[in-house]
C-alpha cells in the first residue's frame, strides 16, 4: 500500500460533520507523512521498527540534519503528531473543522516538499540521518 493514499481520506473527511470523522482525518494526516518518510528512510539503510519511541526519533533526526527542507518536515510531523495524540485522547477537547482542515493542509504541504526534494537533496538527508547514530 501507498502511505500517501492515506492523505486521500484525510481529505474526504477533514470537513466532515462528524467530529470523529474529522479527528480520523487528523490521524490520517499524521500517519501518511510518517509512513513515506519511514518507507523512504528504511528503504535507504536508516531502520524504523515503527514503534513509539520511533516516532519522536524521527522528528528528531529530521530536525537535527541542519538541513533546511528536512527540519520543516521535521517540525510539521512533530506539530502533526500532536495534533493526532490529542485528537485520539483528549475526548473533552471539541476539534472542529478549522484543525483538521489544518493538519490535512500542513500534511499535503510537506509531503509535497518531500516530494519535491531532488535525488540529491534527498541523498544528503539519509546520510546525515545515518551519520548522527
Amino acid at each position: 500500500m501507498n502511505a500517501a493514499d492515506f492523505l486521500e481520506v484525510a481529505k474526504r473527511l477533514e470537513g466532515s460533520v462528524s467530529e470523529a470523522e474529522r479527528r480520523t482525518s487528523i490521524g490520517r494526516s499524521y500517519y501518511a507523512l510518517y509512513n513515506v518518510l519511514v518507507d523512504f528512510l528504511s528503504s535507504h539503510g536508516v531502520p524504523f521498527d515503527r514503534n513509539a519511541k520511533d516516532h519522536g526519533r524521527l522528528v528528531r533526526c529530521l530536525m537535527d540534519t541542519k538541513h533546511r527542507e528536512a527540519d520543516a518536515i521535521g517540525a510539521a510531523l512533530r506539530d502533526l503528531r500532536n495534533r493526532r495524540n490529542e485528537a485520539d485522547y483528549q475526548m473533552s477537547r471539541f476539534v472542529g473543522p478549522r484543525e483538521s482542515n489544518h493538519a490535512y493542509r500542513l500534511a499535503r504541504t510537506e509531503l509535497d516538499r518531500f516530494i519535491a526534494l531532488s535525488p540529491e537533496g534527498r541523498h544528503t538527508i539519509v546520510e546525515r540521518i545515518k551519520g548522527l547514530a
